[in-house]
């Protein structure tokens, strides 16, 4: 019995099973496809016979079975459905003759791609973020950031169902607002962006699932009028660099789709990151808590005295230790005139720039300055931080000058 007898008949014998679990097949002569995206790329294989496995049956087969992956079918125990479907998989892959497949890279960066073996995906490589990414050839990519006001983390790529809309209110530029005014009942919507600095985020898993999106942002506060939807963010680390996503699908969005939105993360492929200098392991401080402060002594002091300040160095949201430029030490001002150059001072007096603090790759810093000649009195002394963003400053101290 020929090979083309053998697959004829494993066809047959499945078929009937595939179909009472729910799974749809369609056998055509010419190829074996399997339609859908999986880590790794989509297949095209040369075979006498072929089996379409719709998408939202059997994606993301090379990360392995899941719950999600099983369309709505017959009352069929799970056990039973993965089991066949593992069947169908063998089979196919018994059918298969040629090379393993290989995603098709698209010709120019960022422009779309239609990946051999795609089934109504595309495929879209950004040169400039270092990522390629799969998704619906009938969703609509934003030509456009989103939320053109978020520096940090930064949108690196946007999709939905529907044309998103960029913008977003001056109170709400961390989520795509606009997008999410227009989401529909049935559309759904996928927003990544990477984060320059921050975390640490926990590794990226084989599968994004629906409970790794928790639903705790404040996504829904930033709306004019209240809607009903799913949303959910997530965060996590792959290949050095740190990502946020954020995810929106309507009440009545059909299964198909909300898996499809999954699948196009499953889908991303991320460049290496640069190689980061390991960070210093401060522990964590409560940015709110009286501990986040510096120390200055002696508050009380004459001209030409010396005198000592120490703290903790900058520290992010998380109270983990955050990279930061340098430290700058300033008398009798409430904004360092390297920034503002016309500043007024507090009081009557100058205003003076006490000392600076370059080597900020530590937990802690401590640094002396001298005390102005100016007159008896008591004059503010803040202490500002310079990172990437911009600078902050820490509660400012009081010196009485005698």
């Amino acid at each position: 019995m020929g090979p083309d007898a053998i697959q004829l008949g494993a066809l047959a014998f499945i078929a009937p099973i595939v179909a009472s679990v729910g799974i749809p097949v369609t056998p055509t002569p010419g190829k074996i496809r399997t339609e859908g995206v999986w880590k790794g790329g989509q297949g095209e294989h040369s075979s006498s016979h072929w089996m379409v496995l719709r998408e939202d049956a059997i994606a993301n087969l090379g990360h392995g079975l899941s719950d999600r992956n099983l369309p709505p079918g017959p009352a069929v125990g799970k056990g039973v459905r993965r089991a066949v479907l593992a069947l169908v998989v063998a089979i196919a892959a018994s059918c298969q003759s040629g090379p393993a497949p290989v995603v098709t890279q698209a010709p120019t960066p960022g422009s779309p791609s239609t990946a051999p073996g795609a089934g109504g995906w595309v495929t879209i490589r950004d040169e400039d973020a270092g990522f390629s990414v799969s998704y619906p050839a009938t969703w609509h990519r934003a030509t456009t950031t989103l939320t053109p006001q978020l520096s940090d983390p930064h949108e690196i790529f946007a999709v939905g169902s529907y044309p998103p809309r960029p913008g977003a209110p001056a109170h709400c530029v961390q989520y795509p607002v606009n997008a999410i005014e227009d989401l529909r009942p049935t559309d759904a919507l996928v927003w990544l962006a990477e984060r320059e600095a921050g975390g640490p985020f926990r590794p990226r898993r084989g599968l994004f699932l629906r409970s790794d999106l928790r639903a705790t942002d404040e996504s829904p506060a930033c709306l004019q009028e209240p809607k009903v939807f799913f949303h959910g963010t997530t965060a996590f680390e792959d290949q050095g660099r740190e990502f946020e996503v954020y995810v929106a699908w309507g009440s009545d969005t059909p299964v198909k789709e909300t898996r499809a939105a999954l699948a196009v993360l499953d889908s991303l492929q991320f460049d290496p990151g640069p190689v980061a200098p390991p960070r210093p392991r401060c522990g964590m401080l409560d940015p709110a808590g009286p501990e986040y402060n510096t120390v200055m002594l002696p508050v009380l002091a004459s001209p030409e005295a010396e005198v000592v300040l120490s703290g903790p160095t900058f520290r992010g949201e998380d109270g983990r230790y955050f990279p930061a430029d340098r430290l700058e030490v300033w008398f009798n001002t409430k904004v360092p005139t390297s920034q503002v150059p016309n500043a007024q001072p507090i009081a009557p007096g100058p205003i003076v720039r006490l000392a600076t603090v370059e080597d900020m790759e530590r937990c802690t810093f401590s640094t002396h300055f001298t005390v102005p000649h100016v007159g008896p009195g008591r004059y503010t002394i803040t202490v500002f931080v310079f990172y990437e963003g911009g600078y902050g400053w820490w509660l400012p101290h009081f010196l009485t000058v005698t």
